[in-house]
């Protein structure tokens, strides 16, 4: 719409300690475009259907919601409502995982997925516009090498086939994301504040050209978005640093794949959200795990 930014240099939220400045402009990010309590907004909402603990079927459809409470990870975590306590049983159950941030995570990718599968399937059909939709690929790493970064691709190219990464029963064509274990993975939900989301969302609602995602705004914005994790990286772990120096603190957290950046990462769980530490291209990397 009228407004919204429609260049890749965007690329992302810059995150603050204490704050970000939003892709969008604040108007937007926090106002038209923000799922602001009690205010009616259009959604491109994905529906599952669980039985017995495993989901049966997937569908999606575009729908106008309210959201009628604020609501937190910390108020997920707390069952604070009768229906945040049954999300909250829900999606532990369906991820198996028992901290809220990764039990959105689990939503997030299940999102993700549904529509990244969609989009490559009617690339492979020269659907415009959903053939010009961005996926997230990730390759599997030659063997005893660190995982590699993923970058965004345009749903109609193939990289290097590897082996497939399961998940989903798919087989990888070269457009999987290895460590997610998905033949196909794009980024949809938060058009807020990262631009691919927000170029998938205009493709899949028939609002972009089948030319919008050239090569070279496909390089801009991926050169983009790996700066910007660095960034947001370097960020977190001063933050943490600086919040340690006077006392040490004891946070939960595990080892992950660092599919932004490549490598290995630490994921700790703080009450400031979750921390993404990289354990390679990191002054913390060598006391962290020598």
């Amino acid at each position: 719409g009228a407004g919204v930014p429609n260049v890749p240099e965007n690329a992302d939220d810059a995150s603050l300690c204490g704050g970000s400045v939003p892709m969008l402009p604040p108007e937007l990010a926090h106002g038209s475009f923000s799922l602001n309590e009690g205010v009616p907004r259009d959604a491109l909402s994905l529906f599952l259907t669980v039985k017995r603990g495993n989901v049966e079927k997937r569908w999606h459809s575009r729908t106008r919601i309210i959201n009628r409470e604020a609501t937190t990870y910390a108020r997920l975590g707390a069952g604070a409502t009768p229906q945040l306590a049954a999300a909250r049983q829900l999606l532990g159950a369906l991820s198996g995982e028992a901290e809220p941030e990764e039990m959105i995570a689990w939503a997030m990718i299940e999102y993700n997925s549904y529509f990244g599968e969609l989009l490559a399937r009617a690339a492979d059909a020269s659907a415009a516009p959903f053939a010009a939709g961005l996926l997230r690929v990730q390759p599997p790493p030659p063997p005893g090498a660190r995982p590699l970064a993923a970058s965004y691709q345009v749903a109609s190219e193939r990289s290097t086939p590897g082996a497939a990464p399961g998940g989903i029963g798919l087989v990888d064509d070269g457009r999987g994301h290895h460590s997610l274990g998905r033949a196909f993975y794009a980024h949809v939900s938060s058009p807020i504040r990262r631009y691919a989301d927000l170029h998938n969302q205009h493709a899949l609602m028939g609002t972009l050209s089948a030319s919008a995602a050239s090569p070279s705004a496909v390089a801009v914005l991926n050169a983009r978005a790996t700066a910007l994790s660095r960034y947001h990286a370097h960020t977190s772990a001063m933050e943490l640093a600086y919040r340690c120096r006077d006392a040490p603190l004891l946070y939960r957290g595990r080892v992950d794949v660092d599919e932004e950046l490549g490598g290995l990462c630490l994921r700790l769980y703080t009450d400031r959200g979750r921390f993404r530490i990289p354990l390679s291209d990191s002054y913390l990397a060598e006391p962290l795990t020598g």
